[in-house]
């Protein structure tokens, strides 16, 4: 008998749960070799869903994040970010939306596109974690961490410490994931950091420190060479603002022109040598352990269109269920998705960003049903996975 993380894709598909099963319509295609999609069509329920298998361990095929216009601020939809994709970085196969992030709709526009939790590309640190955190280490291995949480301090020159948030809204803004009193922006922000006062320091690397791109569980310290009371200050490409607000600002120790700020990014628990990462939430299923509550009668009002990532020992999983379409998909719960997932054969799985952020693009085109009339909605990042240039496949 095959094992569950063993079972091929068309074992798979008889194992949804039967309230999504009747009438099923199934169709699996693959473009290269480790990744497959296939879409299930429930008419009776009625359910549309889209899966992506992609192989684990195969040399030629990565797990990578993607940036709305390659910046912290603004947003890009997914298709637009996949035709945007730098080539060094792969060939895209697939890609979904990733965290949620700021809309713009009940909070400040000029911060859209900032994030509620984890945000890595390349090892480069670009937001801190909020709880629930899908990651890949150094190997291309899939990781799931919930209670991770940035320990960021930064020193002052006369010893004395504060915390700070990374690339996000100061709290002079409303926000609808999440501002700080101090924040350090990074040149993956944007040109500027768009606040209309406080202080803003400039800081240039120290001749002994590690410095850009950030990383996280580091030190690093630079050195100021210039302040500002006017706001919206540019973030050169070598260069990091550390932004305060006046409420803050007037409890600082004395700073002057050349003064030394040491700051560090410890994320606890650690993501040990992770160079991918975004956030998510609710957890789903944490080592072979559901999360969320088994599935019961299902208010109509907890199903909605969802994005997931999942993964067992062999495989991992790309998942939009599409919603909000009576005559199409109604969409799930988090508890039915926890139970898909599960059919799947996933040991691990976290919902991401969903509603009228669901999407999946795969081989060149949206292949499910965003909610919007509009179609695609201009999401923060997304999940890709790539064909990486010259890899060969594991043996």
């Amino acid at each position: 008998m095959l094992s569950r993380t063993k079972l091929p894709v068309f074992a798979l598909l008889w194992l949804i749960p039967a309230t999504f099963a009747t009438g099923d319509e199934r169709a699996t295609s693959t473009v290269v070799d480790g990744v497959k999609h296939w879409s299930v069509v429930d008419v009776a329920t009625p359910l549309s869903i889209h899966v992506v298998q992609i192989e684990i361990g195969r040399q030629d095929l990565a797990v990578v994040t993607s940036l709305g216009n390659g910046s912290v601020f603004d947003l890009q939809t997914v298709p637009a970010q996949m035709e945007a994709f730098e080539k060094a970085w792969g060939t895209p196969i697939a890609a979904v939306n990733g965290d949620y992030c700021e809309m713009g709709f009940s909070g400040d526009p000029r911060y859209r596109g900032t994030f509620q939790g984890i945000h890595m590309r390349g090892g480069e640190l670009v937001h801190g974690p909020a709880a629930d955190s899908f990651w890949i280490d150094a190997k291309g291995r899939p990781h799931l961490t919930t209670g991770a949480s940035p320990q960021f301090s930064l020193t002052w020159p006369d010893g004395s410490k504060s915390g700070f948030g990374l690339n996000c809204s100061t709290s002079d803004y409303r926000s609808e994931v999440g501002a700080s009193d101090i924040v350090l922006f990074t040149p993956v922000f944007g040109d500027s950091t768009r606040t209309e006062g406080g202080l803003e320091l400039v800081l240039a690397a120290a001749p002994d420190s590690e410095w850009l791109p950030l990383r996280a569980n580091c030190s690093h310290t630079g050195v100021i060479q210039s302040m500002s009371r006017k706001g919206n200050t540019r973030i050169a490409k070598e260069t990091m603002v550390l932004s305060v607000v006046n409420k803050r600002a007037a409890t600082l120790p004395p700073l002057e022109i050349g003064d030394r700020l040491t700051f560090t990014t410890p994320i606890k628990p650690e993501l040990v040598d992770a160079r991918e990462a975004v956030g998510g939430g609710p957890m789903l299923i944490l080592d072979g352990k559901r999360r969320v509550r088994p599935s019961g009668k299902e208010s109509e009002k907890s199903r909605h269109p969802r994005t997931a990532v999942g993964f067992n020992d062999t495989h991992l999983f790309l998942v939009v269920v599409d919603g909000r379409r009576p005559k199409v998909s109604r969409g799930m719960s988090h508890a039915e998705l926890a139970d898909f997932m599960d059919k799947l054969g996933c040991t691990s799985a976290l919902n991401l960003d969903g509603g009228g952020s669901s999407t999946m693009w795969f081989d060149g085109k949206v292949v499910n049903r965003p909610s919007d009339r509009t179609g695609p909605r201009a999401v923060g990042n997304a999940l890709v996975i790539v064909k990486q240039p010259g890899g060969d496949a594991a043996k």
